[in-house]
């Protein structure tokens, strides 16, 4: 028996954009069975401007409206809750799907009966649909040897370092939802995601660009510029409550792989430990600087800073910032 494929879309005032979006959607070369619409109580009319676009699809439609605004995380987790396919398609409102996203991404899911979830590279257009020249990975700075890394098996501890996964690019067997949700509080859903399908041992990316990714002033989320004096600032003002608050996501990554018992492979459980444990050092430095010394040696020497963090840079600020 085929797939059946829902597509997700959440709006918030995207009147502007959801058309284009809407209509690669409508126009894909493996046609959708379903779409669910959650709208996040937008005042732009954009959920009328929805229902006039579905009027002409064939397939099941179900379009919910907030009462009241949730955010971009609880908006997607209510849509998801609500697809019934078996594979499904999370929707931006203000991108543009490739005609052949879906066939290629179902076909992968066909071919690779434990594969949980699926996400490719998008490619970068500005706000009146032209493309920059920009791919989003690239953009996002992620580096080939991450990228050999991840496609040779290391996915979840690249993932553990930083996301590289962008929910518009995302498809997802639906027995991931049994194991993912609730989306804890301080996680992106797209993040946690995939973090919970690389723990299976069960997440894997096409190169190849799927979507048209719009870039504008209004994004709710995604793509941001970080500047070389963005970060020598941020390192001379103070860590803060960061390493502390990473600590914490961390144990609640824990905590829930552990429910999940053996579903989860032990290996990959001892990685997010050794990640945990790095950063509960790393929070828990000593103030005066010529203490910190040995246990910033001692993780470099152990390899962790290099596996969960950004290598020596990210030990030398380690050295030098104030802790407060």
């Amino acid at each position: 028996m085929p797939e059946r494929v829902s597509a997700v879309l959440c709006t918030f005032n995207g009147a502007a954009f959801v058309g284009p979006q809407l209509a690669s959607v409508l126009a894909q070369s493996r046609g959708i069975d379903e779409i669910v619409v959650s709208d996040d109580a937008s005042a732009d009319g954009c959920i009328d401007r929805v229902r006039a676009l579905l009027k002409g699809f064939v397939g099941d439609v179900q379009i919910q409206v907030n009462a009241a605004t949730l955010g971009v995380t609880r908006n997607f987790e209510r849509a998801m809750r609500l697809a019934t396919g078996d594979i499904c398609f999370l929707c931006d409102q203000d991108d543009v799907w490739r005609a052949d996203k879906v066939q290629r991404m179902v076909a992968a899911f066909e071919r690779e009966p434990g594969l949980v979830l699926l996400h490719s590279d998008a490619r970068i257009i500005a706000t009146a649909g032209k493309p920059t020249g920009e791919r989003l990975l690239r953009a996002l700075r992620v580096g080939r040897r991450d990228l050999a890394s991840y496609d040779s098996g290391q996915a979840l501890r690249v993932l553990l370092r930083r996301n590289i996964v962008t929910g518009a690019t995302v498809a997802f067997r639906r027995r991931l939802l049994e194991w993912a949700l609730p989306v804890p509080d301080d996680y992106w859903h797209d993040e946690w995601l995939a973090l919970i399908a690389a723990a299976l041992g069960a997440i894997k990316r096409i190169p190849e660009p799927l979507i048209d990714y719009r870039i504008h002033p209004d994004n709710q989320a995604g793509l941001r510029a970080v500047t070389p004096a963005a970060t020598i600032g941020a390192a001379l003002s103070g860590r803060g409550d960061f390493h502390a608050a990473r600590t914490r996501k961390l144990d609640v990554l824990l905590e829930r792989l552990r429910s999940l018992g053996s579903r989860v492979p032990s290996a990959q459980l001892r990685t997010v430990e050794t990640c945990r444990d790095h950063w509960r050092v790393r929070a828990n430095l000593p103030r005066r600087r010529t203490e910190r010394i040995g246990l910033i040696l001692a993780e470099l020497r152990s390899g962790r800073y290099r596996h969960f963090s950004n290598g020596w840079r990210g030990a030398l600020r380690d050295l030098i910032e104030p802790l407060s």
